[in-house]
């Protein structure tokens, strides 16, 4: 039973804002306490708790925004809970319903008229350093445009290959349909328990996007010193990587859960908001 309901969103259209306070009087009207992100403070005319993402205890997360209010959401929760995501953005493939749904989709949420999809995340660790974990993608790159890479990849502590490249991408099957689809990566889906290496622009063509199994341990290592490199993780947390930086990517013991009111059906995901977006082709 859902008690308690936390809220996050971008701070950037006063629609968000006004959703918000609608979504607020609607939970609060069926005796559901409600918190907000802290970075609303000031923001919502509303009697209720603000608190901490990262700190918040709650039965579900609502997000207003796009991918990158989803995805910046899901890097700054602690621990597993199931979000539901109202399409405020541009894309918005990760994203559940549009706004003028969100009162009638959330009533079918608290009657528990709903489907849990399980998303597996990335654990990156830098020279024994853990970093928050990605639900698309972790980035290498250089931190000069147009300067190349020089860098090492192991897959379970066995030499892959040497690479000389303007980054290297380790992505999700989530993450699949993201940067490393541009990239020239392939979608993979969820049901196959894999992440997939794409490099971006190699020098020698040598190393293709290649897919490993989801247990795999991936080593990246830079190998020439004055090259200032920055690892990304889903676009949204930035970290400069120190001269011959040692980059281990794992799967994450703490998937990111999201509510689906509609069928779970990666495919018609795909077509709609990928090859068509948005047009009614069935």
């Amino acid at each position: 039973m859902i008690k308690r309901v936390a809220i996050t969103s971008r701070l950037d259209k006063i629609e968000a804002i006004k959703l918000i306070e609608n979504i607020i009087n609607y939970l609060q009207s069926k005796n559901i306490k409600v918190i907000l992100d802290k970075e609303l403070f000031n923001k919502v005319k509303c009697d209720v708790n603000f608190q901490l993402l990262e700190e918040v205890r709650a039965d579900l997360i609502v997000t207003i925004g796009g991918d990158g209010t989803v995805l910046m959401t899901a890097g700054r929760l602690k621990r597993e809970c199931p979000i539901f995501s109202i399409n405020m953005g541009t894309l918005g493939f990760l994203t559940e319903v549009e706004p003028h749904e969100s009162i009638n989709a959330l009533e079918r949420v608290l009657n528990g008229d709903f489907e849990i999809e399980r998303c597996e995340r990335l654990s990156p660790i830098i020279n024994g350093e853990k970093l928050p974990d990605a639900l698309n993608e972790v980035l290498v790159t250089s931190k000069q445009p147009a300067k190349l890479l020089h860098f090492l990849i192991e897959i379970d502590g066995e030499t892959l290959v040497t690479e000389k490249a303007d980054g290297l991408l380790v992505a999700t099957p989530t993450g699949s349909t993201a940067y490393a689809l541009s990239a020239g990566g392939a979608i993979i889906d969820p049901r196959v328990k894999a992440f997939i290496i794409t490099p971006i622009c190699p020098l020698g063509f040598t190393l293709k996007p290649l897919v490993v199994p989801l247990e795999s341990i991936v080593t990246i290592k830079l190998l020439k010193p004055s090259t200032e490199a920055l690892l990304v993780i889903d676009g949204q947390f930035r970290y400069s990587l120190p001269a011959r930086a040692v980059i281990k990517i794992t799967k994450s013991n703490v998937p990111v859960l999201f509510i689906r009111i509609k069928p779970v059906d990666i495919y018609r995901r795909i077509r709609k908001r990928l090859l068509y977006r948005g047009e009614d082709i069935e």
